[in-house]
């Protein structure tokens, strides 16, 4: 073999290791397809196996349908009053749990102006079904400037207060922010809404906290919703607010004389109350 042939094969064997091994260096970062599909196969696999171990673990610790009731109760006590709806919605277990004393064991009256524009009352349906398990309401005024929906929701507070007079075994009751309801509702019905009050109290022997928060009665009505709250739940009451519970532009000097002595309360341990109002 000729220099000239020897120096030709050298030659194309240079330039032949050079572009194999662009090749490869081309390659790196992309990965053959062989490879690829391998890798990709292998991920599914494993994604596959993982979900399978978890299925397993959850039948093994039982269906969420099959939860106690204990923990089903303690979901329920977190949620919204609409998501405990629509929870309850997912199967029969779960819908016999929302039916449990624990749920409705605290019950909020909070109408939204789009509720309080129904013609009839939109949690009545929820009282008479479960107000028997009510043991502690929290009753909000509504804030609104609008007398035809602030005389619409005192409609729906009565009826929903008549409805729970059949219940005598609530333990707490707060109402609050009604001061916005009584500065744009007349005479009458700002007595229909003291006397529904009055009864509803009248009704309970077995209260151990009542509110009244930023709700500025006349002192005739504040008196005898105190006279009231003493007369029936003398032994159990423990916990008295009574912040802005008369109005200022009604007060005089004598009808201070008309309240009710708090010291018939045996059981009282808090009392929280504005400094006009003692004095």
């Amino acid at each position: 073999m000729t220099c000239r042939n020897l120096e030709s094969d050298w030659t194309k064997s240079i330039s032949l290791g050079a572009v194999f091994t662009s090749e490869i260096v081309s390659d790196a970062n992309a990965r053959p397809i062989g490879v690829q599909n391998t890798e990709e196969k292998r991920d599914s696999e494993t994604v596959q196996s993982i979900a399978s171990n978890e299925t397993e673990e959850c039948e093994k610790q039982g269906k969420w349908s099959e939860l106690p009731s204990l923990p089903l109760e303690k979901i329920y006590s977190f949620l919204r009053r609409k998501d405990q709806i629509n929870m309850s919605l997912v199967c029969r277990s779960w819908s016999e749990g929302y039916g449990s004393p624990s749920v409705w064991k605290i019950f909020r009256f909070a109408l939204q102006e789009s509720q309080v524009l129904m013609d009839s009352c939109p949690v009545m349906k929820f009282v008479e079904k479960y107000s028997s398990m009510f043991r502690h309401l929290k009753i909000n005024g509504l804030y609104s400037e609008n007398k035809h929906l602030v005389k619409n929701w005192c409609r729906h507070f009565v009826e929903f207060l008549q409805n729970l007079t059949r219940n005598k075994e609530l333990i707490s009751v707060e109402f609050k922010y009604f001061s916005y309801c009584f500065t744009h509702i007349d005479t009458p019905t700002y007595n229909y809404i003291c006397r529904s009050i009055a009864d509803f109290l009248a009704s309970q022997h077995h209260l151990k906290l009542v509110e009244f928060y930023l709700c500025p009665f006349e002192y005739q009505e504040s008196a005898n919703l105190l006279r009231i709250i003493i007369e029936n739940s003398r032994e159990s009451l423990e916990h008295l607010k009574l912040r802005d519970f008369v109005s200022d532009e009604n007060k005089d000097s004598n009808a201070a004389k008309k309240l009710p002595m708090l010291a018939d309360l045996p059981s009282l341990k808090t009392l929280e109350t504005d400094y006009s109002f003692i004095f």
